[in-house]
């Protein structure tokens, strides 16, 4: 049956059965509240137009084609289930940002790379489009949308169709990547060194063939020739082929000179449950247990020096977006690490979002300096290391101003930036802390969002001074004058109790702090 004008179903039409073939030159709509049921190996060929889903589209065996030469899309407010998708026009297929499609059968992709495009306008949760297929080998152009002003971390969602001199070539793509005379502010991280390797402007080489590998990336404008700002918001793309199976990836720690710290990121065209990559990974040794969680680009968090651990306790219920980069430490000897397509999701946060728990985030200021380290009381919890809980201070070594972390109530050696501690016996689970920072500045220690239960006071001591600071009262500081720098630790200590008995609470204005190896990442390139 042939019908060259364009069909819409509203509500006084909620359900058409489809069997065997139709043919619809200007596209198909879905209205809100309406449907379309195929009840059997139908073949639905759209041969001058998009597909728009706003109410339910309910597959069985049948096949949907796009044809022709005119570029179409594929969106709408609804999820929608394809058995089978074959993409034979050469206009090319858009999945709009915020359309979420899954094809549960078969995806074939006759048109290259520029055949299928999947969109991103923004960096919001519903700024970029979704993609659940299982096809192998599928070609394809995976957006990504970045701020221009940031250091973004990414890692390609479609691999092997370009050189990396193909990808910041203005004149194949939009991916204006900023530059110096000597660098592209695009990147891969050493492990070995922890240090940045840019790619070179004279005889750029290297290739995108890597699903899972991750890189560092400042978008601009024009030629890419300048700092990067808010002007130069727009999108990089990522052309090849789309990782549909189960991936797996290698980190290393280089004995003696390596910290362990390796980027890779999420390989497919849709959101990466982090609840999931944690627990398929917690039983692979790769992953130092006591760093067991993945570490994003948070750069405008001046608090984390731009990366933030996010693991079971900060954020359980995290999806990470599409050709999104994150570190993650190796443990000794390294590994594998593992992406399944359990793992994916058209759910997509946007970035990062709180969680409420019974604890609070102790913060160090100094010139305008923020540096923040988390204590959660969470039932099932241990004074010692709990992996996927509690989570190490991200350390590659870089000299910073300044650093802030815990010791595990039950010491490891290691220097937290989460720590989870059981919800009881609060009073006797007192809190080592450990702060980096430079003599003749000054320091203050605050709490934000202090969650503890009623009659409990939150108090930061001071072994020096033999005094006791009350911090979870709004407006509460300790100011710290630096006279000199050392070594060691045992300095501060944190306390949840209700009373500090016999001791008056005060402020010293005069004490030294105890600095201790210095921490956090130096993004390392400067736009000339």
């Amino acid at each position: 049956m042939k019908n060259r004008k364009r069909l819409i179903f509203i509500l006084c039409l909620p359900v058409l059965q489809l069997s065997p073939y139709f043919s619809f030159g200007q596209g198909i709509e879905i209205q809100t509240g309406a449907s379309i049921t195929n009840t059997g190996a139908a073949t639905i060929e759209i041969n001058n137009g998009g597909f728009i889903n706003n109410g339910t589209y309910t597959k069985a065996s049948e096949t949907v084609t796009f044809s022709g030469a005119t570029p179409k899309t594929i969106s709408g407010s609804s999820i929608t289930d394809m058995y089978i998708l074959a993409i034979s026009n050469t206009g090319g297929i858009t999945i709009v940002a915020g359309e979420k499609l899954s094809v549960s059968n078969t995806l074939t992709n006759s048109a290259g790379t520029a055949g299928l495009v999947i969109q991103s306008t923004s960096d919001g949760a519903t700024g970029t489009a979704s993609l659940i297929n299982s096809t192998t080998g599928v070609s394809a152009t995976v957006e990504r949308w970045m701020t221009g002003d940031l250091w973004h971390l990414i890692s390609p969602a479609a691999t092997g169709g370009e050189t990396v001199a193909d990808f910041v070539d203005t004149t194949q793509n939009d991916n204006l990547i900023a530059r110096n005379a000597t660098n592209y502010a695009f990147a891969s991280y050493i492990e070995s060194n922890d240090s940045w390797d840019y790619f070179k402007v004279a005889g750029i080489s290297g290739s995108l063939d890597v699903s899972g590998k991750g890189y560092q990336v400042l978008r601009a404008t024009g030629a890419g020739t300048g700092n990067g700002n808010t002007a130069d918001n727009g999108i990089v793309s990522f052309k090849g082929t789309l990782a549909a199976e189960d991936k797996t990836t290698g980190i290393t720690k280089t004995a003696a000179t390596g910290n362990g710290w390796n980027l890779i990121g999420n390989p497919y065209p849709c959101a990466m449950d982090v609840k999931l990559f944690l627990e398929n990974n917690a039983n692979v040794a790769a992953i130092d247990p006591s760093y067991r969680a993945i570490y994003v680009a948070d750069i405008t968090n001046t608090a984390t020096y731009g990366y933030t651990p996010v693991n079971f306790a900060d954020n359980p219920d995290l999806k990470l977006a599409s050709s999104e980069g994150f570190f993650v430490k190796s443990a000794t000897g390294g590994g594998t690490v593992n992406f399944t397509t359990a793992m994916k999701s058209h759910i997509s946060s946007a970035f990062k979002s709180a969680v409420i728990q019974n604890g609070f985030n102790l913060i160090a200021e100094s010139a305008g300096i923020k540096m923040g380290t988390s204590v959660k009381y969470i039932p099932q919890m241990t004074a010692g290391l709990d992996p996927g809980w509690d989570a190490g201070l991200f350390d590659n070594g870089d000299d910073v101003p300044l650093s802030l972390f815990t010791r595990l109530v039950e010491d490891n050696s290691v220097d937290f930036t989460i720590q989870c501690l059981p919800d009881y016996d609060y009073e006797n689970l007192v809190v080592p802390v450990g702060i980096t920072a430079k003599q003749g500045t000054t320091v203050i220690f605050s709490l934000t969002d202090v969650t503890v239960p009623d009659g409990f006071k939150v108090f930061l001591e001071d072994k020096v001074s033999g005094k006791f600071t009350r911090l979870d009262e709004q407006g509460s500081i300790y100011r710290v004058q630096i006279n000199a720098d050392s070594n060691g630790t045992g300095r501060f200590f944190l306390h949840t109790k209700q009373e500090i008995t016999g001791i008056k609470d005060g402020i010293s204005n005069h004490i030294v702090v105890i600095p201790l190896n210095a921490t956090q990442h130096n993004q390392g390139f400067g736009i000339g």
